[in-house]
């Protein structure tokens, strides 16, 4: 319990007491009477205190300069807000305040400097009246439901604040004149419904965050771009943005920079500072071309992701270089060629992508010795979510006296604005945030990689998602897959392994996603613990494949003995290699990987059938009698 004594302090001018484990009610109305009272800090953290601003409706005896309310369960707005007018902070986020933006707030306090309504469901539009612009420095009000046009004048209140987070709303309309702003700023409009074209005219030569992302801006980047300076985020993702990145000869000093989901276009950007880049994203744009050699001196880089473009040639050796890679996003190119060794010198990647290319080969034998995943992350020197955003994400000190008050407003980029896509368990996740630092894959899937899975790969114990599907991988299934003991999604369809699946791969108990389906394989499915749970779309495409959950009883199936003609009808069986190459030159050699041929028993003839499957599944069958 809160000491009731506290309105009996006369000469109490600052009282914080957050993260605290109080219970029962707090009444603000017992400090009524504290004429001297200038700070009340409570980070309620939705404990079991209960906070009462309701019953203070009249005007107190203080007037207060900060106000910090965070995260206490608030329904209104304290009704003594209403006599403040010497507030310079006031935070009230994460609580659920509705109604209509305050206006009234800023017009009473023409002093505030730092303003957090931040996720609350506050309605309107909001207006940022003039004569609150000299000393504003800091809002955030994402995370409401704001809505309709900016004003006018946003670009000249932007040009005196550090801060503006306006993200999460419902804006709309075209971005105002941003200005040039006199101090470092961060500016977070993303999530809105905001159009038209970035100005041309401007820079944001001072600006830590610039992030716009997932509205409905269109129009070419500024060439303004090229000339920025020590900027730690760029996010312009998910908009209609097109035509080319602007580059110049001089280098971009940028930290973050995500110009994903566009439809930007010509060859891969890479005028950035190598000693700054860490984390680069132009997914799902028109990006063509190889990619570019300057792009591997990037030696801070930690995320390359280039998926979904136009990019052709073969993988450069020289991403061996790229020591702190956590995040390698290649697929849905147009690459070529064999995966290169140097791949296996990445030390720290977690997630790494090829698939959707046309690779070809044999997987490399050392990829047992990438980490994925099984590394000690010391300090913050590796993950990928926090260590770009956290340097950028402010917090405001209020000073009162020998006192300092924190007030965090954290940056959109710190709650999950990076993240990564990746195929898992059958179906396209997005990964952010801290599971960022704990999620690993490999996805080797629809290329035309060649030969028997190497047996090492049972060796990345600490991999979560393996990929191997769609291509032409041959032999059994690598008994060593059963110390895959964090595996959650494995996925060996469409390829020609065979033999049967190993009973030991039963141990791996996080599976929650097995697909052997269209291969070769036979034996009786080992149908036990957790491939208890797998349904028959596991094994489909496998016909000498028996046992639960098909319908198909190992009693009744061929094991690759010769079976009486007169013992079983429309069945398939192996047929070996001496079969008359006469037959074989009357097929495409390229295609002819198995063949196997079936026998239907008639009462006067028996007609033989040899269907050749290609690498897409497609089967031609050649009758003889």
């Amino acid at each position: 319990m809160i000491p009731p004594c506290l309105n009996n302090l006369k000469s109490l001018r600052y009282i914080d007491l957050s993260h605290n484990k109080f219970d029962g009610s707090f009444l603000i109305s017992s400090l009524a009477n504290l004429s001297n009272l200038e700070t009340i800090a409570l980070t309620c953290n939705r404990n079991k205190l209960k906070m009462d601003t309701e019953n203070l409706d009249h005007n107190p005896l203080f007037q207060l300069k900060v106000l910090k309310l965070s995260d206490c369960d608030l329904k209104k707005i304290p009704p003594f807000l209403h006599h403040q007018h010497q507030l310079h902070a006031v935070d009230l986020s994460h609580n659920q305040l509705s109604g209509m933006f305050p206006i009234w707030l800023l017009e009473n306090n023409i002093k505030i400097t730092v303003l957090n309504l931040r996720n609350n469901s506050f309605v309107g539009e909001l207006y940022v009246p003039i004569n609150s612009t000299r000393n504003f420095g800091w809002i955030d009000v994402s995370r409401n439901y704001l809505y309709g046009q900016l004003q006018n004048d946003f670009g000249r209140i932007l040009s005196n604040m550090h801060y503006v987070n306006l993200s999460y709303n419902h804006f709309e309309g075209d971005v105002p004149s941003l200005g040039i702003c006199s101090t470092s700023s961060n500016l977070e409009l993303s999530d809105n419904q905001v159009t038209g074209s970035l100005p041309t005219t401007k820079k944001l030569d001072l600006f830590d965050v610039f992030d716009v992302s997932n509205n409905r801006m269109t129009g070419e980047i500024p060439s303004w771009f090229a000339d920025l300076e020590h900027i730690g985020v760029i996010s312009l993702r998910n908009n209609s943005f097109e035509g080319q990145f602007p580059c110049k000869e001089t280098f971009i000093s940028v930290e973050y920079l995500d110009v994903s989901y566009n439809s930007l276009s010509g060859p891969l950007p890479h005028c950035f500072d190598h000693t700054f880049l860490k984390q680069l994203n132009v997914e799902g744009n028109n990006f063509w071309g190889s990619i570019p050699s300057a792009l591997l001196k990037f030696s801070e880089l930690k995320v390359l992701n280039v998926r979904g473009n136009r990019l052709y040639g073969s993988i450069p050796t020289g991403i061996g270089k790229l020591h702190r890679l956590r995040a390698l996003l290649l697929g849905n190119n147009h690459l070529s060629g064999l995966i290169p060794k140097q791949l296996c010198e990445l030390d720290y990647i977690s997630i790494m992508d090829l698939s959707n290319n046309n690779i070809f080969g044999a997987i490399p034998l050392c990829f047992y010795n990438i980490a994925f995943g099984n590394i000690k992350i010391v300090g913050n020197n590796l993950t990928l979510a926090e260590e770009v955003v956290d340097r950028w994400s402010p917090v405001i000190e209020y000073q009162y006296h020998a006192q300092f008050l924190h007030f965090s407003i954290h940056s959109d980029f710190n709650h999950g604005r990076f993240e990564i896509d990746f195929v898992t368990k059958n179906r396209h996740n997005s990964y952010k945030g801290d599971i960022l630092n704990f999620m690993t894959g490999l996805d080797l899937s629809c290329n035309n990689l060649t030969g028997k899975i190497p047996l090492a790969l049972g060796n990345l114990s600490s991999i979560h998602a393996l990929n191997l599907s769609h291509n032409r991988l041959t032999g059994p299934i690598p008994v060593s897959f059963s110390k895959l003991d964090e595996i959650e999604s494995l996925d060996l369809s469409y390829n020609y392994l065979n033999g049967e699946i190993p009973s030991e791969l039963t141990n791996l108990v996080r599976l929650e996603v097995f697909s052997v389906a269209h291969n070769d394989l036979s034996g009786k499915i080992p149908f036990m613990s957790q491939f208890a749970t797998f349904d028959e779309s596991s094994y489909e495409g496998n016909p000498l494949l028996c046992g639960l959950p098909l319908n198909r009883s190992c009693t009744n199936s061929p094991t690759g003995a010769i079976v009486p003609s007169g013992q079983i009808e429309g069945k398939w069986f192996e047929v070996d290699s001496f079969l008359s190459p006469v037959f074989f030159a009357s097929t495409s050699e390229s295609h002819i990987h198995r063949l196997r041929l079936r026998m239907a028993m008639g009462q006067d003839e028996t007609n033989f059938g040899i269907t050749v499957p290609t690498p897409q599944g497609i089967g031609t069958e050649y009758r003889i009698g």
